[in-house]
């Protein structure tokens, strides 16, 4: 089974997401920042995340910045 991407998950499903892990709600909306807002695509940098937290979604999940086609 393949790990799910970050990027293609919507901050709802990353909220979803983190409660799945053990963290609070607040947590995948935390996330959902670094991401979408800030375009931070390396786990470690996401300073306001647990280290735990980081580690878990960097076995469990990917960031794959999509090919550009054209």
């Amino acid at each position: 089974m393949s790990r799910p991407n970050l990027l293609e998950l919507l901050p709802s499903e990353l909220e979803q997401l983190a409660e799945r892990l053990g963290q609070p709600r607040y947590r995948g909306h935390q996330l959902a920042g670094w991401l979408f807002r800030t375009g931070t695509l390396d786990l470690d940098a996401m300073s306001n995340l647990p280290k735990e937290f980081r580690q878990r979604l960097g076995v469990e999940t990917g960031v794959e910045v999509p090919e550009i086609e054209r």
